[in-house]
């Protein structure tokens, strides 16, 4: 059995000398982050979240967890509870806003592309679906009535209450969602007597 060859000492000293080099880099650089839509590939803030996934019920879950992380980057205003608040509303929005593109714009197909973009900055976030299914008007979508309660065709009636819709049907269609901090309703929490108020 031949032995192996040896690697020359000239490639070892070469691997060794370009693993030495360190490119400086500071973590929390806010500057620049990847863009693959600018010329140099870089572009300043907002802080940007970017996913790509085939249009399941089962990536949900990912998709209500991205944005909820995401609710964090804003800027929290001195009052926790409508730091929470402004979380619930932003995740179930977007929730009912993913429903929909997998149930009617794909027709519960499983092979259909969504992409989704969340824009963060301070006091404000903004979620940006695209897909290329079949589009819709959101404003000829009738009000539901409420004193019927009805199982379904609540999504764009409680994604309208939520959050400021955009949509722009197309190749894609692109839906766009945000909501302020400051556009949330100031409420008082304060402690009274539970039997003050009921009827």
């Amino acid at each position: 059995m031949s032995r192996p060859k040896q690697a020359p000492e000239r490639s070892i000293n070469l691997l060794a000398t370009r693993t030495e080099r360190v490119t400086v880099t500071k973590y929390n650089e806010k500057e620049k982050s990847r863009n693959r839509d600018s010329a140099d590939g870089m572009m300043a803030e907002p802080a940007l979240i970017r996913m790509e996934m085939v249009g399941r019920l089962q990536h949900r879950d990912l998709v209500l967890r991205s944005v909820a992380a995401a609710c964090k980057l804003v800027a929290p205003p001195a009052d926790p509870n409508a730091v929470q608040e402004f979380r619930m509303q932003v995740v179930t929005a977007v929730g009912e806003a993913f429903n929909n593109i997998v149930l009617h714009s794909y027709a519960g197909r499983d092979d259909g592309i969504v992409e989704m973009d969340i824009r963060t900055q301070s006091g404000r976030i903004s979620i940006e679906f695209r897909d290329w299914g079949d589009s819709f008007d959101p404003d000829a979508v009738p009000l539901p009535d409420l004193d019927t309660l009805p199982e379904s065709g609540l999504g764009i009636f409680i994604i309208k209450t939520l959050m400021d819709i955009r949509y722009a049907p197309g190749r894609p269609n692109v839906l766009t969602l945000s909501k302020s901090l400051t556009s949330m309703p100031m409420r008082s929490y304060a402690v009274g007597d539970p039997a003050e108020g009921k009827r």
